[in-house]
């Protein structure tokens, strides 16, 4: 590994005989490095300029054994520790996850109780994949900081990723013992009952929402489309309405009207208005529900 030759400013508000020592102490470590003697001995790093003093051109850290590293108390480390932190939210915006994860591990050892830190990383994981990983995270968080109900949230998400939907079920309940007007575990806790087909209490969790955000479009579509499934069409004619008096070009609401028409068999011509505009809105299955209704309708004829 080469020593990476870059020059590093002295940061500020550090005395500058603390930076000559640090400087000396770099000068050393590089020369056991490269004479291949292990370092056996505690390092403190004080700042983010003195542990970039100890990487190689490639960015590698030129101590073999990191138990041996550890981060000061002081505010250089605490402003280094936030600007990972952001950076890696960044990365993840776009979508370098490998790249994310790596500045998160370097901010949770300069901040062991960082609760966002962890979080993070654990959506970094949930990404790729790493279910378990993620919840490894997600469980440090939950002993760090046991009484925020959004940590509960997040876990339950990964909870009904791998299949265990009573544990998502308690974190949610819990959530909402944190904090009863928790839309997100509310709103969570109706997908996960509606999933479980706890249909009436997940209506119950969506009239909690209404009280919250009224008018709020896609609690009032999961409603209207669970009593669109529980063949309660009056009630989901109304809700259905009532998105398009906010939305008219909401393309599922129209082709949920148009179903519950052709199913009354009434308003028909309607109905296949309502198609042929959803299809203009570019929904995915109003083309084909457009044809088949057209085929009924020419079929009806013949036989008429």
């Amino acid at each position: 590994m080469k020593k990476n030759e870059k020059t590093t400013v002295r940061p500020v508000g550090m005395n500058p005989r603390v930076w000559d020592v640090l400087k000396k102490v770099a000068a050393e470590l590089w020369k056991e490095h490269d004479k291949g003697i292990s370092v056996r001995r505690q390092v403190m790093i004080s700042c983010k300029e003195f542990y970039e003093m100890l990487l190689d051109t490639e960015g590698n850290l030129i101590l073999d054994n990191k138990a041996l590293i550890r981060f000061a108390n002081n505010g250089h480390i605490k402003t280094w520790s936030n600007e990972l932190l952001m950076e890696a939210i960044n990365l993840m915006k776009h979508g370098a996850i490998d790249a994310a994860i790596e500045k998160l591990k370097l901010h949770l050892s300069l901040d062991t109780k960082s609760v966002s830190g962890r979080l993070q990383l654990a959506d970094c994981l949930k990404q790729q994949g790493l279910y378990r990983a993620a919840l490894s995270n997600i469980n440090e968080a939950v002993h760090i900081k046991p009484n925020a109900e959004s940590i509960y949230i997040q876990r339950a998400k990964l909870y009904s990723h791998l299949d265990q939907d009573g544990r998502a079920l308690n974190d949610l309940n819990f959530a909402l013992l944190l904090n009863p007007n928790s839309f997100s575990a509310l709103k969570g806790r109706a997908y996960l009952r509606i999933a479980l087909k706890n249909i009436d209490l997940a209506i119950e969790d969506m009239e909690k929402m209404e009280t919250l955000i009224p008018s709020h479009t896609e609690t009032l579509m999961l409603k209207g489309t669970v009593l669109f499934e529980e063949k309660k069409w009056p009630k989901a004619y109304k809700i259905f309405k009532s998105v398009l008096a906010m939305e008219p070009h909401n393309a599922e609401a129209i082709v949920k009207l148009a179903l519950i028409k052709i199913e009354f068999k009434v308003e028909e011509k309607s109905a296949l208005n309502d198609l042929q505009f959803a299809r203009a809105l570019g929904h995915p299955k109003a083309n084909g529900l457009l044809a088949n209704l057209l085929s009924k309708r020419q079929n009806h004829r013949k036989a008429a």
